[in-house]
């Protein structure tokens, strides 16, 4: 982070900067911080965006034009970031979010408020106000193919076949409310409306769940039943051409949101299993009259549902915290592996930072003076080594072209005739990766260089088979690990 004294000296090329640029409808500020004080009239601040760094100042203007007013004395970081993601269908269009960073949320974008079934424009351009998720579907009728219940959650937008759910013959769908609550009007006004589609709604049962313990006291006072004991209580059947339910006209005599509700059950009222789309048809539900909560359940309240799927407060120490994995990524995949790595499962580099030349992770088995890849309290140690003793296999080369060790060269004694039958090199995988046969120990051309297919390999253990001719034609075969390093 910048120091007061960097910003202040960068202040006349912060000026410069933001007289000019404006953030463009595809920008959002994603967090300011207030990180220190000067002792003048004027706030300084750091914006990152797609195109780089800017510093720059401002005095009691609106600060890089967001409507937000700072203090003469306070000294901000302010970090812009992209976003394109559209806000054209139903569920980003109830968010309560600025998913494209055009200023306008909701139902206040075009986009949304031009989806199709007049959604916005029937919920007083209230996108909040929707239902947001589904409890439970229970559909019937064999016949029955329009049976996404996801259909029916966000702002309206039949459009077609799939932007609707249908119910079926008794069949029922449970809707959940998750930023604000179903309430009273306290007059004669719609508090909900139903986007059951089609010319003529079909007849449903409606039935609410309360959501707090008051309202459950004053349906019980008022004898509304709940009838099955589910928690969702009784409010009638919406039918023929009124697709909206008034609480008032059911619990009389209640001040505004005295009646608070999260959730809505519709039930088809039974007629009969006919076509592909039989039953009440589904679009969207409302709150014509509402309260704004959070996922805690607080009115008006700031927590929000974290990456983790946790509701908690932005500045709260946990936000992102509870599935973050080894390299602090939520829900990110990446362990710890044997050698104490943090890396992804499939990464190359998993588990070979430590391997011994046994290719195990933190293995202690060595190459001994024979050229044989044992563990030192192995009793084969050191003891394969009386014609052996006559090559030298090293144990590791640095393939860089710096003109030292950029081979995988076997060594002989000057004075021992022999020649090499056969050279293979394997990768850890058993994979045959050079070749070469029948040549002198002074040919140069024939040891491997460290590459595969015209390609440099990765550093770490490749397994060898060396098989020498020895001047008495005995042949010896020898196996082990070279180390390829930087």
């Amino acid at each position: 982070m910048f120091s007061l004294r960097q910003i202040r000296l960068l202040q006349a090329f912060a000026t410069m900067v933001f007289s000019s640029w404006t953030p463009t409808g595809a920008q959002n500020i994603e967090w300011t911080r207030q990180f220190g004080t000067v002792n003048d009239n004027q706030a300084f601040g750091v914006s990152v965006n797609a195109s780089g760094v800017y510093i720059g100042g401002a005095t009691n203007e609106a600060f890089l034009r967001t409507h937000n007013r700072l203090s003469d004395s306070d000294a901000y970081v302010v970090k812009i970031v992209e976003d394109n993601t559209p806000e054209n269908n139903s569920i980003v269009c109830s968010d309560g979010i600025d998913n494209d960073g055009d200023g306008l949320i909701d139902c206040l974008d075009n986009e949304c408020h031009n989806l199709p079934n007049n959604g916005c424009q029937t919920c007083f351009e209230d996108g909040l106000s929707f239902a947001d998720f589904v409890i439970s579907f229970e559909p019937t009728c064999s016949s029955n193919t329009n049976v996404n219940p996801e259909a029916a959650i966000g702002v309206s937008d039949l459009s077609g076949a799939g932007t609707d759910v249908s119910l079926g013959e008794g069949g029922s769908i449970t809707l959940g409310f998750n930023n604000n609550l179903m309430v009273n009007s306290g007059d004669s006004n719609p508090d909900i409306w139903v986007f059951e589609v089609g010319s003529l709604v079909e007849a449903s049962q409606i039935e609410l769940r309360p959501f707090d313990q008051n309202t459950i006291n004053i349906l019980n006072l008022e004898g509304i039943p709940d009838s099955d004991l589910d928690g969702y209580f009784d409010f009638g059947v919406i039918a023929g051409s009124t697709s909206s339910l008034d609480i008032d006209a059911i619990v009389i005599g209640y001040p505004y949101s005295e009646l608070r509700f999260d959730a809505i059950q519709i039930t088809d009222v039974p007629t009969e299993c006919k076509g592909n789309t039989p039953g009440a048809d589904i679009d969207a539900v409302c709150a014509l009259s509402s309260l704004v909560i959070d996922c805690a359940g607080t009115l008006n309240g700031t927590a929000v549902i974290d990456d983790c799927g946790e509701c908690l407060e932005p500045n709260d120490l946990n936000f992102n915290q509870a599935c973050v994995d080894c390299a602090g990524t939520p829900n990110g995949t990446a362990v710890i592996d044997d050698c104490g790595k943090y890396l992804e499962p499939t990464d190359l580099n998993f588990n070979q930072a430590c391997v011994d030349c046994a290719d195990t992770p933190n293995g202690t088995a060595v190459i001994d003076d024979c050229g044989k890849c044992y563990e030192p309290t192995d009793p084969s140690f050191n003891q394969s080594c009386d014609i052996e003793n006559q090559v030298y296999i090293p144990n590791a080369f640095s393939p860089n072209d710096d003109g030292l060790n950029d081979r995988f060269q076997v060594f002989k004694n000057p004075t021992t005739n022999a020649k090499v039958n056969t050279y293979l090199i394997f990768n850890r995988w058993g994979e045959l990766i050079f070749e070469s046969k029948s040549f002198e120990f002074n040919s140069n051309i024939n040891w491997w260089n460290g590459e595969y297919k015209g390609q440099r390999v990765l550093t770490g253990v490749y397994a060898y088979i060396i098989e020498i001719e020895f001047q008495d034609d005995e042949i010896r075969k020898y196996t082990g690990g070279v180390t390829i390093i930087k």
